[in-house]
């Protein structure tokens, strides 16, 4: 089970280190879209606020619901660690008890897995999601067209999707291992 947590780690160091983002891109879209917000008047600003509430709102949630996930799952691997020389107590049993501490590794395989997908899905989330910003980076230089609703609807059908993901990693890391 070592083996299977340390080249699970591994992956998920591995894959994390390769998506590297450019802040300075997403700083200068910053600086650009409030230039623009304090262009804005008065009212002009609480007609935005107010179409952003609902979007915020979603994005907020679908934020919780991943890292309510992950800890989950993080929580998961630490109790699966610490009990797990009960089920490898009954490698040696003669008595057909040995399936105990398959299921067991595959069970822990699988959750470990569901980490790594986990991470997966949240890079597929950023690198869609920068898209869309630049799509909005473009459109406010004048080089493209995009309007604010349509940026928010994308920004909470690509939330949603990314938390259906979050939520499927589970029945998909077990499957992967036929730990099911």
């Amino acid at each position: 089970c070592d083996a299977i947590y340390a080249t699970v780690a591994q992956w998920i160091t591995t894959f994390s280190a390769s998506g590297g983002s450019d802040f300075s891109f997403y700083q200068d879209v910053a600086t650009k879209l409030n230039t623009i917000l304090d262009d804005m008047g008065f009212w002009k600003m609480i007609g935005f606020g107010i179409t952003c509430i609902i979007p915020t709102l979603v994005l907020a949630i679908c934020a919780f619901v991943v890292k309510v996930i992950a800890y989950g799952r993080l929580i998961e691997i630490y109790i699966l660690l610490a009990v797990m020389p009960i089920p490898f107590a009954f490698i040696l049993d003669g008595e057909g008890h040995t399936n105990t501490t398959k299921k067991f590794v595959l069970n822990f395989a699988g959750v470990c897995l569901q980490g790594f997908l986990i991470v997966i899905a949240c890079s597929l989330y950023q690198y869609l999601m920068s898209d869309v910003i630049t799509a909005q980076y473009n459109a406010i230089t004048g080089s493209g067209s995009t309007s604010a609703m349509e940026l928010l609807f994308t920004l909470v059908l690509g939330s949603v999707v990314m938390v259906v993901a979050v939520v499927k990693c589970g029945q998909w890391g077990k499957q992967l291992v036929n730990a099911m």
